[in-house]
């Protein structure tokens, strides 16, 4: 599991993956939205995905329990998914982060099953749950380090949303991140798939 030089501390995190039709979504409206913003770049395809549990660094020796734990989702339905707009991250100071929001028919099935995920994950001690509320997105762009992201006349830029694209969740993957020699590369390590909607 460790490259040359590696330790046996690896960063982790959950993720809800992106069906074919929403990428294709995403990736045209960074083209058209993303990709003329000065100072922003727009995050590569692959990387394209819904947190639902950062973390951090952890043991290699964890990784078994911490899939073990993920599988508290296999078979749970979380369907009836849309792209919503886009928000600036963190909203309250200088941003750094383009996101799009992910908007869930009933505001429930994912909010409930990233609690689910959290209380498996806190019950084994590799995961504390955050103080703040959960906020679905995807990370669409990340704003270069230095950059003052803001509209003629000040304020953030203001986007048109991407299509709303329906989705069903279908897989939920613990991924290994790799960090250094440019933006950060994802190793899946292990998927549970969810139920049909």
């Amino acid at each position: 599991m460790d490259g040359p030089g590696e330790g046996s501390r690896i960063r982790l995190f959950v993720a809800l993956g992106l069906p074919a039709c929403v990428l294709e979504a995403l990736i045209s409206w960074q083209r058209s939205s993303v990709s003329p913003l000065a100072g922003v770049r727009a995050i590569a395809p692959d990387a394209l995905h819904v947190t639902l549990c950062f973390l951090g660094t952890r043991e290699v020796a964890e990784v078994d329990g911490i899939a073990r734990a993920c599988s508290v989702l296999a078979g749970a339905s979380v369907a009836d998914l849309r792209l919503g707009s886009p928000v600036w991250l963190p909203s309250t100071r200088r941003p750094q982060v383009l996101a799009v929001h992910v908007i869930d028919a009933l505001d429930a099935a994912l909010g409930d099953a990233q609690a689910k995920l959290a209380r498996s994950l806190a019950a084994i001690g590799a995961y504390e749950p955050e103080r703040r509320r959960f906020l679905p997105h995807v990370s669409v762009g990340r704003v270069r380090r230095g950059t003052a992201v803001a509209a003629a006349g000040g304020g953030r830029p203001a986007l048109e949303p991407p299509p709303a694209v329906r989705f069903d969740g279908s897989r939920v993957t613990l991924f290994r991140s790799w960090l250094g020699n440019g933006p950060a590369r994802y190793e899946a390590l292990h998927s549970v798939l969810l139920g049909p909607s």
